[in-house]
Order: structure tokens, then sequence, then C-alpha cells
């Protein structure tokens, strides 16, 4: 029996689709130089799943490395950040959340962690202050994660 499809989502151009059967086990901003620079804005946030729950139901993304330690998937039609993958734990992908189709989350707003913090905070850009919103802040990764 197959696990049921918990949320879908994909490109702005949808010519890159994908669903997942789990809802994220982390999400957070990460504020690093390439994060900002592959965002156009202060952070880009991502959510990680356990990489067995992503199914790509049409092409997978393009990727390119902008640091040592991981890659990132793109659509090489409109340019959409999609993915962020780390090697050193090759069983989880992290989605850029903006991807997924609001809708079509199963148990809606109420179902859908929230983001549980802020990741390389020692490279918050000059011209951001990070909001006091109560969620952790690390200065590098969180404990137990490896670059």
């Amino acid at each position: 029996m197959t696990s049921p499809v918990l949320l879908k989502g994909g490109c702005a151009c949808s010519k890159i689709r994908y669903t997942s059967t789990a809802f994220p086990e982390w999400m957070g901003h990460c504020l690093c130089n390439t994060c900002r620079k592959c965002a156009g804005a202060p952070y880009q946030t991502f959510a990680s799943f356990p990489r067995s729950a992503v199914t790509w139901t049409t092409e997978p993304p393009k990727y390119f490395r902008a640091s040592t330690f991981a890659k990132r998937g793109f659509c090489d039609q409109c340019g959409s950040s999609l993915t962020f993958e780390m090697d050193a734990t090759p069983d989880k992908i992290s989605l850029a959340p903006g991807s997924i189709d609001d809708r079509e989350v199963k148990g809606g707003k109420e179902a859908f962690p929230r983001p549980d913090g802020y990741i390389f905070a020692e490279e918050t850009a000059v011209w951001f202050e990070i909001p006091n919103d109560g969620l952790e802040r690390h200065p590098r990764l969180p404990p137990g994660e490896q670059e």
C-alpha cells in the first residue's frame, strides 16, 4: 500500500512538478551569502523532507554546485529555486516551500509545520535585521548538522 500524497508543488512554469508523502521534518530560513544571492532576498527558506517521500512527477530539476558541500536544484526554463541537497545527508532533500501548491496541502495551513529558526545568522546581510519572532538563531547550522 502506498502512502497518501500530502502535498504537491513545482516551479513557476510547471515544467518541474513533485509530490510528497510526508510533511517537512524541519523548516528554516538560511541567511548565508549563497542563499541570499540565489533567492535575491535576505534569506531563503527551505523545508527538509525524507528523500524517499519526494517524487518528481515530471523531469527532475537541473543542478549546480554553489558550495563544496551541497547542490541546488532549479528549473532551467523559469529559474525557480526548488531544492537544496547536502552531500552529508543523502537521505534528505530540502524543498523551497514557496514552490508548494498551498491549496494541495492535505489538512491545510493547520497541518503544515512552521519554521524552526534561522541558520547562518553570522552571515546576515548588513541591510537586514532578523525579526524578533521568537525563532531560534544559529550562527551556522543547527547542532548535529554538518557542512
